[in-house]
């Protein structure tokens, strides 16, 4: 990416929060392009906290101005991260055309120690925050897309309780997208990836957290193929990590299947095959499988489907079609959040949750 936005001038600060769980990060807007031209159309800044700068894990901070006056303060507060943790942030700004600037400085900082449990009296189960053990991820929408360009557009309206998208991509060629983005600017994360021995292409990738509502996956490729695509959004999953987690397999049969071997009986599991030919008039999903969508056929040929699977029912994840042909196939197990009692839930905040609404 052409940077043309200079690096933030000052240093990032980072300091503690107002509890346990926070940290205050503050920095200097910048005020000159790299040209030293005046900064005219600042959109906002790209947070890393403790994550590679740049990469495609970052939250959006936006903008008050298009334009920032000298010595301008920004500040945000990180909330949900865990006591007596080191974190490290580093800041980019972008303008409305998305170029991002060189990566600020880093700064680092420690959330407070927990404060040691109040005397237990009058004891009562409650849950608090955290779901009962019945909870479990499911399917909030789904949407499905083909093109023979270099880019592939989903639309999804995503609901306001979905807490990770997913898009699963089949394409027929070795090389992985370029960029698969939500909303223009939450770059998504690749979770598994196959590439079949007629270098058929098909993976699943992950976003935490999505901007919910009306939007678009933009899927982008260096140059024109056959590309597939679904997109996914689920609600009740884990809110950091809600991959448990997943697997691949290639071959050349009638049958292709995988098994995703870590599978809680709460959790959602998501799978996309691609076949080298058209085989819509024959493709079935596994027995406790429901398919998400059509099945989609390339111009090639090139033809593939989704899926979706309680973890009740486990992580084998298959198909069937008549005549063997190339395929490959990949899965995610989605983990719900631990039930109360377990694992300590913590969130990397939605920083700007009421932003975008």
């Amino acid at each position: 990416m052409w940077r043309r936005l200079a690096a933030l001038l000052l240093v990032p600060t980072l300091a503690w929060g107002a509890s346990p769980t926070s940290v205050d990060v503050s920095w200097t807007a910048p005020t000159t392009n790299a040209d030293v031209t005046p900064l005219t159309d600042l959109a906002g800044y790209r947070l890393y906290l403790s994550t590679p700068c740049p990469s495609l894990q970052y939250a959006i901070v936006p903008s008050s101005t298009a334009a920032p006056g000298p010595s301008e303060t920004v500040g945000v507060t990180v909330n949900g991260l865990m006591p007596s943790t080191a974190y490290t942030a580093r800041i980019t700004s972008v303008d409305f055309s998305g170029n991002e600037s060189a990566c600020s400085a880093s700064a680092t900082g420690s959330t407070l120690a927990a404060a040691p449990p109040a005397p237990a009296t009058n004891l009562r189960l409650s849950f608090g925050q955290e779901p009962p053990p019945s909870m479990a991820a499911t399917v909030d929408a789904s949407a499905t897309g083909i093109s023979a360009l270099a880019t592939l557009t989903i639309n999804l309206t995503v609901g306001a309780s979905a807490t990770a998208l997913y898009v699963g991509v089949a394409v027929n060629g070795p090389a992985s997208p370029t960029s698969v983005v939500w909303n223009t600017t939450e770059g998504m994360t690749q979770e598994v990836v196959r590439t079949t021995t007629l270098n058929d292409r098909v993976e699943w990738y992950r976003l935490v957290a999505p901007t919910t509502g009306a939007h678009s996956v933009l899927i982008t490729y260096a140059a024109a193929h056959n590309i597939l695509g679904w997109a996914v959004s689920v609600n009740g999953s884990h809110l950091t990590t809600p991959t448990e987690d997943s697997n691949g397999a290639i071959g050349n049969s009638t049958a292709p299947s995988v098994t995703v071997a870590t599978v809680s009986s709460t959790s959602l599991v998501l799978s996309a095959v691609v076949i080298d030919s058209d085989k819509s008039a024959s493709l079935t999903v596994g027995a406790n499988e429901t398919r998400i969508g059509a099945i989609l056929v390339g111009a090639s040929g090139l033809s593939g489907d989704a899926s979706q699977q309680a973890g009740s029912n486990g992580g084998v994840m298959s198909r069937s079609f008549t005549t063997a042909e190339d395929w490959g196939i990949v899965a995610v197990s989605v983990q719900a959040p631990a039930a109360a009692g377990g694992a300590p839930l913590a969130v990397f905040d939605r920083l700007y949750r009421g932003m975008r609404q």
